[in-house]
């Protein structure tokens, strides 16, 4: 008992002390000081043209730190809570860097996956990033990035204005797969629970089969007494090698259902300004 409480504590000590930073600027948010002014000009005059042009909305976050979170979920409370890229087309990206950790990581909206798929994001930063940050030059690498990634969208410009960047072939491939989880889940259910429920022959120990279901109907309720709010449902069993029945009678309170929602929600407040609404739906690399 005395570890989980230990745990639980450090589980709520360590999300009480993180908060989402402020977004200062709506471009570039130097918090770790790895940048020069020119550097800086030059990054929100890549992003400003992004945005002018595409609607996309690009930013670059950095930091000391993202403990106690690692760098995909720090990205993804901030993208989240900063509402990066436009409501109607989630058409953000979000370039966050931890100096302590010396990593970065790359989110993309729901609305550019389709033109940078995580694979994308990750090859740029091998091919960019990387070098650059193995001979020290981290931020001149980050801003390498940064201008290849604008020039993806750049290039795919009327995708990204009308919304048509989203990958929508792997919606249907998750529709699809839904639908025939549901199509098989289904009977898998009824013959599981048809194991589990269907009682066993008291004589032969063999498992019984139903044979006849009938429910007590509203006029035989008056006639034996029986509430009228409860449903009542005779089942008959049969052992099919020994002949001898089983008659069970169960009960269920009338009405009453509970509802099963599928679907999902985007949430948390931004904390600067400027951002069009956006939401993000986890993609993301990172090195």
């Amino acid at each position: 008992m005395k570890k989980i409480l230990l745990v639980l504590m450090l589980v709520i000590i360590s999300t009480s002390v993180f908060a989402v930073p402020i977004a200062q600027d709506k471009y570039v948010n130097d918090y770790a000081n790895i940048f020069s002014s020119a550097q800086i000009s030059e990054l929100r005059a890549i992003f400003t043209g992004v945005d002018s042009t595409t609607t996309a909305e690009m930013t670059l976050l950095t930091v000391d730190t993202v403990a106690p979170l690692d760098m995909f979920s720090y990205a993804q409370e901030v993208a989240e809570n900063w509402k990066i890229g436009k409501a109607d087309k989630d058409n953000g990206l979000l370039i966050l860097y931890a100096k302590q950790e010396n990593k970065i990581w790359v989110s993309t909206g729901y609305g550019l996956e389709g033109i940078l798929p995580d694979s994308k994001l990750g090859r740029i930063l091998d091919e960019m990033y990387v070098p650059a940050r193995d001979t020290n030059n981290t931020a001149e690498g980050i801003i390498l990035v940064a201008r290849e990634y604008a020039n993806v969208i750049n290039q795919n410009a009327d995708d990204v204005r009308s919304g048509q960047a989203t990958p929508a072939h792997n919606v249907d491939f998750i529709f699809m797969l839904f639908v025939i989880m549901i199509f098989f889940m289904f009977p898998l259910i009824g013959f599981i629970g048809n194991i589990i429920f269907t009682p066993k022959c008291k004589k032969c120990n063999c498992r019984m089969k139903l044979v006849s279901t009938k429910y007590i109907t509203e006029k035989e309720k008056g006639t034996f007494g029986i509430d009228h709010n409860v449903h009542y449902t005779i089942r008959i069993y049969r052992c099919s090698k020994c002949d001898c029945e089983v008659v069970k009678k169960t009960k269920s309170q009338r009405g009453g259902f509970i509802p099963i929602f599928i679907g999902g929600s985007r949430g948390g407040g931004f904390s600067g300004g400027g951002f069009g609404g956006g939401g993000f739906g986890g993609g993301g690399a990172g090195r």
